[in-house]
């Protein structure tokens, strides 16, 4: 057996065995099995430049793919300077190859090329091979849930009466003005521009956010550039999306929220007018930042986390409630590990690492 490690491009293989391999090994169907959302996730991005840079381990002898993991190469903030950064996702390795030591040999090859890296939902197996690799692990990403019709949150997930309680007090106060304008690629920049300079955060420069959210191949997204007022410096970039595949829910899902930290607070009370206004049931929006989530929380959002009175899934193909309702995250630097722990800075959200994945028609029930 004579297993190569190295990249699809590096080693010239078709992008179309990976797909397949994701086919014969993943559990359930994905969209990676799709060769059109295949290429947008892993070739399109702006660092992927029409390249496979997903990591195989390649058996020559039988000339079939061994393992793989799913990787888009992604420039990331750290401390100011801008370094190589990865979004890891969707890492399997074929069951007759496991237990061979491959896994950490991919892992190590990914470390040896970037200097920053994440990736979301860790399995019970892939965990102590991240960790033996200098990973940190977080066991629950922050997730914060607004309630705009707590009948309909009721009926899908577990409301206590304490809740109905806390209704009133938590609804949106309305008490703080703001402008909202479409995201314009020049106001994008200006912003993520000064985001850079006070968040560890993966590029979300106007190439990105084109790539992320415009040419999104499935989903719809909405790009906002909120301010305090008209003419004001100080701008936050928000992008939503509606969950239009749950029948009787009406919930939308906060990408990003990121900016300014003096528009913040006119950002989530733009979320809260939007969302009244398109009669939305639920909002929900994952980070890490602890600057960002300060906002939400004191505005009246639950945390899946801590407000244990109240439950609410985010797996809905099908929907599934787990406590906590939330996922996972390992995390890297090669050069300045201390840095990527500061959660007060370290900026990830439901955009990265793309945890925001369509679910393919034929496994939703």
């Amino acid at each position: 057996m004579t297993l190569s490690v190295s990249t699809v491009a590096e080693l010239g293989i078709d992008s179309r065995l990976v797909c397949d391999f994701y086919r014969d090994n993943w559990a359930r169907r994905i969209c990676l099995q799709d060769m059109d959302f295949y290429r947008w996730q892993f070739m399109s991005s702006p660092a992927g430049a029409g390249r496979d840079h997903c990591v195989v381990a390649y058996d020559s002898d039988l000339g079939r793919v061994a393992g793989v993991m799913g990787l888009d190469p992604r420039p990331f903030h750290l401390a100011g300077r801008l370094v190589a950064g990865a979004e890891l996702t969707t890492w399997v390795v074929a069951e007759s190859y496991r237990k061979t030591g491959i896994g950490g040999v991919m892992l190590s090859y990914i470390q040896d090329h970037y200097d920053a890296l994440i990736g979301m939902g860790i399995s019970q197996a892939a965990l102590p091979v991240y960790l033996r690799s200098g990973f940190r692990f977080l066991a629950s990403i922050p997730r914060y849930i607004r309630v705009y019709n707590l009948d309909v949150a009721a009926r899908f997930g577990q409301v206590d009466p304490l809740v109905r309680k806390l209704e009133r007090a938590r609804r949106p106060s309305g008490d703080e003005a703001f402008v909202a304008d479409p995201a314009d690629p020049a106001g994008i920049d200006a912003v993520f521009e000064r985001v850079a300079r006070d968040f560890n955060v993966f590029a979300r420069d106007r190439a990105h956010v084109r790539w992320r959210y415009d040419d999104h191949p499935v989903f719809d997204y909405r790009t906002f550039l909120v301010r305090r007022k008209a003419g004001d410096g100080a701008a936050v970039f928000v992008a939503l999306r509606l969950e239009s595949a749950v029948e009787g829910l009406r919930m939308m899902h906060v990408l990003d929220c990121i900016g300014d930290e003096a528009a913040l607070p006119a950002a989530f009370a733009f979320i809260d007018d939007l969302c009244l206004a398109e009669k939305i049931d639920i909002a929900d929006f994952f980070c890490t930042a602890a600057r960002v989530n300060k906002y939400p929380l004191g505005r009246g959002w639950f945390s899946t986390l801590d407000d244990r009175h109240f439950k609410f899934p985010h797996l809905f193909h099908p929907i599934e409630l787990r406590d906590p309702a939330t996922t996972s995250l390992v995390y890297w630097s090669k050069a300045d590990l201390v840095e990527m722990c500061d959660f007060s800075r370290l900026y990830i959200t439901k955009q990265d690492a793309d945890l925001d994945r369509p679910v393919p028609e034929e496994t939703r029930t």
